[in-house]
């Protein structure tokens, strides 16, 4: 893995050149079901990451430099690196995984740019207890007008995303009337104060087994195993979560257990199939399988 060197953009004014930038591919990233503060904008994306509002590129051709169009500060570069965890070798990765199945090989190929986000706690926790039996859009939506509502604009017309204490004392109702996020809104009221009287720590989490970091985040209201599963590994706690959505549940049913599974049955086979590279996989599977189910089935 090449050193990852950062300057200023020689071409692009307030920007970051991040330099050899490698298994990187921006659609992958903001695509695969991590995010949703990330929208196509010409060439490239726009969005926010915590106080950071940022136009970002990356351009293969110009051997592998990520531009990143949010000011140049040593914070703001270390920030962005570890956002995007660029210090983590997913070359070795994706040789590790390819060798386990037919499946993961296809899928690693077709995902070959997914990189795994490091990203807030609480926006996490909030983002996810929205996506409980939602879509893409829909989620996207709820988190913008809850991030027009409450919290605060930035660069780039784009709004940060609120703060626990800045949701504090928030009714259900208010978010309703913001969000249309139905019974959702009652989850996100409750888990906002216990989130503001206890924080995430996510050191604390990282040094907890897979299964306590689960029931720790169960405490939270509307926080059930998918959405432990996802807070644990969108914010880089533990990569051997794997949530299970109606898309994984169903490539690990057809392709794997070839029967109908409990959530148990699937996550027992997965911790032993992918071990402690469980939540790349999910990952690389969900992104293929969503995108191209029928052509996931038909791998020889």
């Amino acid at each position: 893995m090449a050193e990852i060197k950062a300057v200023k953009s020689k071409y692009i004014d307030n920007a970051i050149d991040i330099h050899n930038v490698c298994d990187f591919n921006l659609k992958h990233i903001f695509e695969c079901g991590q995010c949703f503060r990330w929208n196509p904008y010409n060439s490239g994306y726009i969005g926010i990451a915590g106080d950071n509002p940022a136009i970002v590129y990356y351009e293969l051709e110009q051997k592998n430099v990520l531009t990143i169009q949010s000011g140049f500060t040593p914070d703001t570069v270390d920030f962005w690196i570890d956002y995007f965890d660029l210090r983590r070798d997913y070359s070795l990765i994706k040789k590790e995984l390819s060798h386990i199945d037919k499946y993961l090989k296809a899928s690693v190929e077709f995902g070959y740019g997914i990189r795994i986000l490091n990203q807030d706690p609480f926006e996490t926790l909030i983002s996810f207890i929205l996506s409980a039996n939602n879509n893409i859009p829909r989620i996207k939506g709820c988190v913008e007008k809850i991030s027009e509502t409450y919290g605060n604009k930035t660069e780039f017309g784009l709004y940060t995303f609120p703060s626990a204490e800045a949701l504090l004392n928030i009714s259900a109702e208010q978010i309703s009337d913001c969000c249309h996020a139905g019974y959702r809104c009652a989850y996100i009221e409750n888990s906002v104060t216990k989130y503001f009287e206890n924080p995430i720590n996510l050191d604390i989490l990282k040094n907890l087994s897979l299964s306590d970091a689960e029931n720790y985040l169960r405490e939270f209201s509307g926080v059930g195993p998918k959405v432990a599963d996802c807070i644990l590994l969108f914010t880089g706690a533990h990569c051997d979560a794997f949530p299970v959505d109606v898309w994984v549940k169903r490539v690990m049913e057809e392709l794997y257990l070839k029967k109908t599974s409990t959530l148990k049955e699937i996550n027992d086979f997965a911790e032993k199939h992918f071990g402690k590279l469980s939540g790349f996989a999910q990952q690389y599977l969900f992104y293929f399988a969503r995108e191209h189910l029928e052509d996931l089935r038909n791998i020889m």
